[in-house]
């Protein structure tokens, strides 16, 4: 390499590591009503001009829809980039077009017809939603990671990771890895992994706008622009999103806006970045009774009408990418993540404190670095591939809550060193082993404030600090029995590290989860028509962190089970392509998650799952897509014996949309979601219950310049 390709390469670290978060804030906008009939308004004049445009086009251009077929895309479930095919865990994928032609214009809907995912909703949307993964239950904002272009969504506290701060029009592909994955993604990887990455520019230059209108005085636009030239990408997105919501004081606004950029250096070495920014405001209903539940008037109702939070999240991931030939590659990323979120909780108007002193503040800071080194090499005539590397990342994190007159800190740094080597046995068999080594260091404070002198002070409490090494390993073997048939055996362990709010109020001797994870499966895949998989899998866990009553104290804290929690079932997913224009697909769960010394099930997890769904050619331009959900019954989140309080009832939900394709990029979709008005929840605490939507009605427009 020359004096001057140093030079660069040095340079795009320097810029990489020290890279410059943007902050872009929106304008306000004009209110609910008027942007209703604005949008409206120019849904309509757009739908009837590309109506007129379309039947002279008709006739000049030879206009038809893609054709459906199989691609081999390429997933990371264990690290080592494969087809899903060749993946010895069960992964699944979903790609743009998926999301395209998908019934949902939420994440938690597309995921939610995904297989072994269940969701949990507080309201309804993308906010304060969990997905969950092989049966985690109350757990899973704990036990199951999200990732956005390798960085984590999920915070240090229990709130999870905030599927609201991605934009949809900006998602390329969503892997769903099932079962532990903490050789590869540390601390917290139990249930699973979701895995998303936003798209990047392609050759050439485009500018893609979105307006939709919806039920509950919903609207939403969203404009994407990017470009490419010989080895220089960008491009720019920003999105608006309000609505008043399904019920009272459950309103939600967002704005966001990002960019990304690539800069190929030279032929082996590339840099690029992506930036993301949204804030938001929502309302917080609270929960209904179980009196109210089934009524379709009570269950939109409030006793919290006040209650409300905004969010300020900002992310900024860099990637350097370096080819060193025949000596391997090298991926170095660098993420950054601040999260501001103010609410309040319980609002009392007879209170001495305003409404700005009853209100709870978190400030979230996350740094995040992963390196890794991948060797491919030739042994026995057999091609073989080595991966290594570690990742670090620090977050600071305070909430207090001036009402409660309570603050909580945390600092936490966690290093993991990892490894991973693929062996080929044959033409037909491989196996993977992997081992990463993760230590934590962590302080832990909670303080408590009063007011002196019409001042607020607080006073620091007790310093906790604890430090853990775990450690997890991952053994992975898949045998092609022919071209279109793969079996494959996992084992692996998982681990996961108690959060900053469980250490709030803990028992003395609160200590890290450690799992043993097994998986067997089958992955088939015709050319031609069909293609399926099924696996069988077992998740025992010991020391599982929960929120519950010391038997010998009788205090309510959080601790570690004494006995084992074990999650056994059946994960099944089949696509069947009848024709160029038609695809019938389904999938399907089977969980028994229980405490193995008591036989009683882990609360709010449901015990079987299926989704039905088809995407049918009605002509060369016009697609209609219909799914069905259908989740048994669970138990009610705070009901350990299944015995104390009804059980959450099981439910059924059916979407459909029509997609119609003007011309050359421009689509109209018309979609209802809960066509059959259900009324359903997926949460409820001691038969406080979390209403779902019912019938909603949506119109999108998109169109491609």
């Amino acid at each position: 390499m020359c004096q001057l390709q140093k030079k660069q390469c040095i340079s795009a670290v320097i810029f990489l590591l020290r890279g410059v978060f943007f902050h872009f804030r929106w304008c306000s906008v004009v209110n609910r009503i008027k942007k209703g009939i604005m949008i409206s308004g120019a849904l309509l004049g757009l739908v009837t001009a590309e109506v007129a445009r379309n039947s002279i086009y008709a006739a000049e251009f030879d206009v038809s829809s893609d054709e459906i077929e199989l691609e081999a895309i390429l997933v990371e479930g264990s690290l080592i980039e494969d087809t899903v095919l060749n993946t010895p865990k069960n992964v699944s994928v979903v790609t743009a077009l998926d999301i395209e032609q998908a019934p949902g214009k939420k994440l938690i809907e597309i995921l939610s017809s995904q297989a072994g995912v269940s969701i949990m909703s507080y309201s309804g949307h993308d906010k304060q939603s969990s997905v969950d993964l092989r049966g985690m239950g109350a757990a899973a904002n704990s036990n199951v990671l999200v990732m956005v272009d390798g960085i984590r969504l999920n915070a240090p506290d229990l709130s999870g990771a905030d599927l609201s701060s991605i934009q949809m029009e900006e998602i390329e592909k969503i892997e769903i890895i099932h079962g532990g994955e903490s050789v590869v993604y540390g601390d917290g990887a139990v249930g699973g992994v979701v895995r998303i990455y936003t798209k990047k520019p392609k050759q050439g230059s485009s500018l893609k706008v979105q307006n939709s209108v919806r039920s509950f005085d919903t609207v939403s636009a969203s404009l994407q622009y990017s470009g490419k030239d010989q080895n220089l990408s960008a491009g720019v997105n920003g999105a608006y999103f309000d609505t008043d919501g399904y019920r009272d004081n459950g309103f939600y606004t967002k704005t966001s806006a990002g960019f990304n950029f690539s800069y190929d250096l030279s032929d082996s070495l590339s840099l690029s970045l992506v930036s993301s920014n949204v804030n938001d405001a929502y309302g917080l209903p609270g929960a209904v009774s179980i009196d109210d539940i089934d009524s379709p008037d009570k269950r939109r109702k409030t006793d919290h009408p006040n209650d409300r939070g905004e969010t300020r999240d900002q992310r900024l991931t860099g990637n350097l990418e370096l080819n060193l030939d025949n000596q391997g590659s090298i991926k170095l990323m660098r993420g950054y993540r601040s999260r501001y979120n103010s609410y309040i909780l319980g609002y009392n108007a007879d209170s001495d404190l305003s409404e700005e002193e009853q209100m709870s503040h978190i400030d979230e800071e996350t740094r995040s670095l992963r390196l890794v080194y991948s060797q491919p090499y030739s042994l026995f005539s057999l091609q073989h591939t080595l991966k290594c590397g570690l990742d670090h990342y620090k977050s600071y994190y305070v909430r207090d809550s001036l009402s409660q007159n309570e603050r909580h800190n945390s600092n936490t740094e966690s290093l993991g060193m990892f490894l991973m080597n693929r062996w080929s046995l044959g033409k037909k068999a491989k196996v993977n082993l992997g081992y990463r080594l993760n230590r934590l260091h962590g302080l832990f404070r909670s303080d408590k404030g009063s007011f002196q002198n019409s001042a607020f002070i607080w006073k620091n409490g007790d310093l906790i600090e604890k430090e853990w090494e775990n450690q997890s390993y991952d053994v992975g073997v898949s045998y092609q029995k022919d071209p279109e048939t793969n079996f494959f055996l996992a084992l692996s362990s998982s681990f996961r590290t108690p959060n900053v709010d469980e250490f709030a109020l803990a028992d003395e001797d609160l200590k890290p989860q450690q799992s043993q994870n097994a998986d067997l499966g089958i992955h088939y895949k015709n050319a031609d028509a069909l293609e399926y998989s099924i696996t069988i899998f077992q998740i025992s866990t010991e020391d599982e962190i929960y929120y519950g009553i010391d038997p010998s104290t009788g205090i309510t804290e959080n601790r570690n089970y004494e006995d084992v929690t074990l999650r056994q079932g059946v994960e099944t997913e089949v696509k069947f392509f009848a024709s160029d224009l038609l695809l019938l697909w389904a999938n399907g769960s089977f969980i028994r998650a229980e405490f193995e010394g008591k036989g009683t099930k882990i609360p709010l997890v449901p015990t079987y799952k299926t989704t039905l769904g088809l995407e049918y050619g009605l002509t060369d331009q016009s697609t209609l897509s219909i799914t069905g959900t259908w989740v048994g019954e669970r138990c009610d989140g705070n009901d350990e014996s299944n015995s104390l309080y009804e059980k959450l009832k099981a439910y059924n939900v059916i979407n459909t949309k029509f997609s119609y394709d003007f011309y050359k990029g421009r689509k109209l979709h018309l979609g209802i979601n809960n066509l059959f008005n259900t009324l359903y929840s997926n949460i409820a605490y001691s038969e406080a219950y979390y209403p779902m939507p019912t019938r909603d009605v949506y119109c999108e427009l998109k169109w491609e310049f």
